[in-house]
């Protein structure tokens, strides 16, 4: 009988955390259903080459973005980004192979810079997100040079 109470409870235990992993992970198809619904009025204009600092100094490092519309597809340091544009809001999913590592909301300023944050793992602005590990993004554009 104990042996019995044991067992449940083990299997109690795992389909727990099996739960949690499954409600806790980002899925592509997750993260770009997020990105349609953040889709907006069209308004800044971020193609170009973007620079946020290197990975040794806490940044994301270099990055290219082109924009068609309202939407965004480049890369940042060792991510592919695709994204939104909504006004001055542009929202990104980070993705590294088939798996989105990271959101974020970022805010086009009066300077030409982009400054925002990134959650880890989760929808940023979402139950999930506030819970997450954030970091900050600060996009500055390369200066074109003749």
């Amino acid at each position: 009988m104990i042996q019995k109470r044991h067992s449940g409870f083990v299997r109690f235990l795992i389909l727990s955390t099996l739960s949690l992993l499954v409600v806790s992970c980002l899925t592509a198809r997750d993260a770009r259903q997020w990105l349609i619904f953040q889709k907006g009025e069209k308004g800044v204009s971020i193609t170009g080459e973007w620079d946020s600092g290197s990975f040794f100094s806490g940044g994301w490092g270099s990055g290219h973005i082109v924009q068609n519309g309202m939407e965004i597809v480049g890369t940042l340091g060792l991510y592919t980004i695709e994204g939104v544009v909504n006004g001055d809001t542009i929202y990104m999913i980070f993705i590294s192979g088939k798996r989105v590592y990271f959101t974020g909301q970022l805010k086009y300023m009066r300077d030409g810079t982009l400054v925002g944050t990134a959650v880890e793992k989760a929808i940023i602005n979402t139950a999930d997100g506030q819970d997450s590990q954030k970091y900050p993004i600060i996009l500055t554009r390369y200066k074109r040079t003749r």
